[in-house]
C-alpha cells in the first residue's frame, strides 16, 4: 500500500508540474489590454521599468509583463495588480514610462559617441 500512495503521489507531481510547464509556455507573450474597435496601429513605447511598481518587467511574474494599451500606444507593467492603478491615473504612469525610455535612449547614445 505504501508503494502504491508513494507512485500516486510522483505521478501527481509529474503532471502538475508538466501542467505549470505548458501554461508558461503559452503564455510567453505579454498580455495586452487594448480599446477594441479603433483601427489604429498600437506604438510599442518600450518601457523594461514598471512605471507603477518600479520593478523590472523581466523580473516579475512569468518574465514577460503584463501591457495596456493608452492612447494608441503600449505601455509594460510588471504585474497584473499594477494595472489598477495605471487605469486609476493613466497620465501620470505613461509619463513616468516614456520619462524612463528617454533616459535610457540618451544613455545609450551618450555611449555610443
Amino acid at each position: 500500500m505504501k508503494k502504491f500512495v508513494l507512485m500516486f503521489a510522483v505521478v501527481v507531481l509529474f503532471a502538475g508540474s508538466q501542467a505549470y510547464a505548458e501554461q508558461e509556455a503559452t503564455s510567453a507573450a505579454p498580455a495586452v489590454v487594448a480599446a477594441e474597435g479603433t483601427g489604429e496601429e498600437k506604438v510599442d513605447v518600450g518601457n523594461l521599468i514598471c512605471p507603477v511598481g518600479g520593478e523590472e518587467i523581466s523580473k516579475m511574474g512569468n518574465g514577460t509583463g503584463y501591457a495596456v494599451e493608452h492612447n494608441g500606444k503600449i505601455y509594460h507593467l510588471c504585474c497584473e495588480m499594477c494595472l489598477k492603478d495605471f487605469q486609476a491615473d493613466p497620465e501620470k504612469y505613461t509619463k513616468i514610462a516614456e520619462e524612463e525610455v528617454a533616459k535610457r535612449e540618451a544613455e545609450a547614445q551618450g555611449v555610443a559617441e
